[in-house]
């Protein structure tokens, strides 16, 4: 029987936490060598966000013209989920330079988790491939946004340029994968995260293999279903969408 409830659209949205929202997903820092920029990097590799903008804080006190400086405490701000903060970070590291691609990315990122600000998310992902059309973060960028609002040809046209870019782009792959599951394109939903699961999420697989057992139980593959989101639950026992795809899973299978 198909699933309305539980389908690929429903996923993309609430998968931002795990397949979007990841830390990482921010990418490459700024290569300043000031000494407090080099501190403030330590501490956030650490998780030490507190002494990582005190670190940053003196830095923009020493200089306040790096732009390098304020994107890194925007990061910071991003990853304890203040993305206000975060934004205005951003805003000022792109007024003092205006041409790093990579800022716009991250401001647009900040605008996704911003109360799924899409309005002006695409703006900032479209001027970052502007600037470099050769990074697959914007178009990554940009291909989610589109598939929040369901323009899904754009979602895919861009979410296949990043993995053209960055072939082991498990990311892209998980989210094209969701795409094409809202259109009810199973069979390439399932290829794209079997390519997700395989290349890696930076967040963990559970997300993948949720999604990919979601398919198989749309298709009626009930037994893969039940096998991905078991994988799903080891991968990640706090995986609370997986044990209840399990359980409606199973109780599906005991009807017939």
């Amino acid at each position: 029987m198909k699933k309305t409830s539980t389908n690929g659209f429903l996923i993309l949205i609430l998968s931002i936490g795990f397949t979007y929202g990841c830390p990482c997903s921010l990418h490459a820092q700024s290569t300043e060598n000031s000494n407090w920029l080099k501190k403030g990097d330590i501490q956030l590799k650490k998780g030490n966000y507190a002494e990582a903008i005190k670190d940053y804080n003196e830095e923009i006190k020493l200089h306040p013209k790096v732009p390098g400086a304020y994107a890194r405490r925007g990061f910071v701000f991003f990853n304890q989920d203040d993305f206000a903060k975060a934004i205005l970070d951003f805003n000022k590291a792109i007024e003092l330079n205006p041409k790093k691609s990579d800022y716009f990315y991250k401001r647009g990122n900040s605008y996704v988790h911003n109360r799924l600000d899409l309005d002006h998310a695409i703006p900032d992902f479209s001027r970052g491939i502007e600037l470099n059309p050769k990074d697959p973060w914007n178009y990554y960028g940009l291909g989610f946004a589109y598939s929040v609002k369901r323009d899904f040809n754009k979602a895919i046209s861009n979410l296949t340029k990043a993995i053209e870019l960055k072939p082991d782009f498990g990311e892209a792959y998980n989210n094209r994968g969701e795409t094409y599951s809202a259109m009810k394109d199973y069979d390439k939903a399932i290829l794209d995260f079997t390519k997700a699961i395989q290349y890696g999420i930076c967040c963990g697989p559970q997300g993948a293999y949720d999604n990919r057992g979601l398919c198989y139980e749309n298709k009626g593959d009930i037994d893969r279903a039940i096998s991905d989101f078991k994988t799903a639950i080891k991968s990640n026992p706090k995986d609370d969408f997986a044990k209840l795809y399990l359980k409606q899973a199973l109780s599906e299978k005991n009807k017939r």
